[in-house]
């Protein structure tokens, strides 16, 4: 009965300490996807061949999966979690340069491992992991005050970087620029070494515009096509205009059926024709909570390790948002990338839920602080 007892009290202790705002809101976020799944992936598979609720099926599993996995990081000591990404960073990067010499080209490119009948995508758990182990580099700044912190910062981040050019996988690489970016800036680094990084990343988007085609052919389209927008991102429009404010009402979409990628890069899109603005302007704030609770937590935090790993969380999650969104607005060129928690993605969504399970960890011993604060 005492163990019973002991037990019992560590789990409502783990529970009250959780930002509940950021864990619901995750939760919320997750249940969307799976309606949105169930609304537009059939289409899609049947499309190739296969039975309709076939991606739906496989959403829940993945779903699942990442509310576990979310559940189990948030119990964690942040020394454990460190100790982890940095030996599950390793293994990532070890996948990815098994499958560009291993597995044939999927589109043009080399992103998915074929394991026991799964595909696994090991760039997306690159990023929780990443975070983490950057942060943890750029906090030894404060406590040891000499270049090393950047240097292996930076020697981590070209690692991935060169592994995801090699892919290739400009979008991805976006993604990591912009948060490593975001994370060096909060350990104090100097505007000189901004500009240059700036000037640096600028060169590199521009000579990935004449080394990669898909890129060229996706930029030429966006930026100097005199047809239009390409068939997705017209369908995309569509789609969203076709909504309103109201909606058409959920499962009543008809535009979906013939936007490809719908359950995936294009789901915006499909929210916007079945939900409409209003709602969908409500589920977007779900986005905008997490990313206010994390700023928050940042206010009290004194741990610069535990600050930089929040400011690479809110960074990473608001920027994959607004590529997302812009992607289904015509304001950026398209790019796969999938909107967090709600599009179809197996690794997609493991790699969220394990970001969150992180959060929720990082952010536990300050939420006590946090209520008392706001009461």
């Amino acid at each position: 009965m005492k163990l019973y007892s002991r037990n019992s009290d560590k789990i409502t202790k783990w529970w009250f300490s959780l930002d509940h705002n950021i864990f619901f809101s995750f939760i919320l976020l997750m249940l969307v996807g799976l309606v949105m799944s169930r609304s537009t992936s059939p289409f899609v598979a049947e499309k190739i061949g296969l039975e309709a609720l076939y991606f739906y099926h496989k959403h829940i599993f993945f779903m699942v999966l990442a509310v576990f996995s979310a559940l189990f990081f948030s119990t964690l000591k942040t020394h454990l979690i460190l100790r982890i990404s940095l030996f599950l960073l390793i293994l990532f990067l070890l996948l990815i340069v098994t499958l560009i010499f291993t597995e044939a080209p999927t589109k043009g490119a080399k992103r998915w491992l074929r394991i026991a009948g799964f595909t696994l995508q090991p760039s997306e758990f690159l990023k929780p992991f990443f975070i983490v182990i950057n942060a943890w580099f750029l906090s030894r700044k404060f406590i040891r005050n000499d270049m090393n912190s950047y240097f292996l910062s930076t020697i981590t981040f070209l690692i991935i970087i060169f592994c995801l050019v090699l892919q290739p996988d400009i979008g991805m690489s976006l993604s990591f620029i912009a948060v490593w970016s975001g994370q060096i800036f909060m350990a104090g680094i100097s505007y000189f070494l901004i500009i240059f990084l700036v000037f640096i990343s600028l060169i590199s988007l521009s000579l990935s515009y004449f080394v990669f085609p898909h890129v060229k052919y996706r930029i030429d389209i966006f930026l100097f096509s005199d047809s239009g927008p390409s068939y997705q991102v017209s369908k995309s429009l569509d789609a969203i205009s076709s909504g309103g404010f109201a909606g058409k009402g959920l499962f009543e979409g008809v535009v979906k059926n013939n936007l490809p990628d719908s359950h995936t890069d294009f789901i915006f899109a499909a929210m916007m024709e079945e939900f409409g603005l209003i709602i969908t302007f409500l589920i977007l704030s779900l986005y905008c909570l997490i990313i206010f609770r994390v700023l928050l937590h940042i206010k009290l935090l004194k741990d610069n390790f535990l600050i930089i790993l929040l400011v690479g969380f809110a960074i990473q999650l608001a920027f994959q948002v607004f590529v997302n969104i812009g992607v289904n607005l015509n304001i950026l060129p398209t790019k796969g990338t999938t909107l967090p928690f709600i599009s179809y993605g197996g690794s997609s969504l493991l790699a969220m839920g394990i970001l969150v399970g992180i959060l929720l960890a990082v952010c536990r011993d300050q939420f006590g602080v946090l209520n008392n604060k706001n009461g």
